[in-house]
């Protein structure tokens, strides 16, 4: 449980999750498949922790670099949102609207500000300027996880209350996903080649929690069981 309150006395993107499964251990008691159950949680959340360090890494590594294009990013969620329009069902313009949003902040922006003149007629005067967002590798690391989280809650949707109603598949959520990805690995490439070992280690650290705890059956299975009857039949 020490690790578990490091984690919480960090103040990170884990802190509110490690404290939450502190107090479910200390309410635990005896209570032999939920401990079972908090135990393989525990596990999870600390391999959580290691690849936000791995990432932390790289990101630190590419401190000070230039913008990091997403051309990939860009291209995926144009595709997603092509093929959501040939599909229409109830509920997808708020799948779509998600998706542009997501897309319009990758972009620039152009807006029109006072310049503090006024013209002839007494009228104040305004100019068009273009505001750029940042894309630094460290930017769009840092968003990395809440990104993925608007993803999610789209893959997730259920616009229209109906039991198989989907925002998007998770071939389209993967697609994104994986061009995020993608699109850091080439500013890698191209901006820190010194740092490719820390990336590369860091997908594979990351690629296998997502092996252990995605796509193992008996893994997920176990975390996300909801009685103790349904923990000892996963084991």
């Amino acid at each position: 449980i020490s690790t578990l309150q490091a984690i919480a006395k960090s103040g990170g993107a884990r802190a509110d999750e490690a404290s939450k499964l502190i107090q479910e251990i200390n309410a635990a008691g005896s209570d032999a498949p939920y401990l079972l159950q908090l135990s393989a949680k525990t596990k999870r959340l600390t391999e959580k922790a290691s690849n936000d360090e791995a990432f932390g890494k790289v990101a630190s590594e590419m401190k000070g670099m230039g913008q990091s294009p997403v051309p990939n990013t860009i291209a995926a969620i144009d595709e997603t949102i092509a093929e959501l329009k040939k599909n229409p069902y109830p509920g997808l313009e708020s799948a779509i609207e998600t998706l542009r949003d997501f897309r319009s902040n990758l972009l620039p922006k152009k807006k029109s500000v006072p310049t503090g003149l006024l013209d002839e007629a007494g009228n104040p005067l305004t100019q068009e300027v273009t505001t750029h967002p940042d894309l630094s590798y460290a930017a769009l690391s840092e968003a990395r996880s809440t990104l993925k989280k608007k993803l999610r809650a789209i893959y997730k949707a259920d616009p229209t209350g109906g039991e198989d109603a989907r925002g998007i598949d998770s071939r389209q959520y993967q697609r994104i996903a994986n061009a995020l990805e993608g699109d850091l690995d080439n500013a890698v490439r191209a901006q820190k080649p010194s740092a490719i070992p820390l990336s590369e280690a860091s997908r594979a650290q990351y690629r296998d929690y997502k092996q252990k705890w995605g796509r193992d059956t008996l893994n997920r299975s176990i975390v996300e069981s909801t009685t103790p009857d349904e923990i000892l039949k996963k084991y």
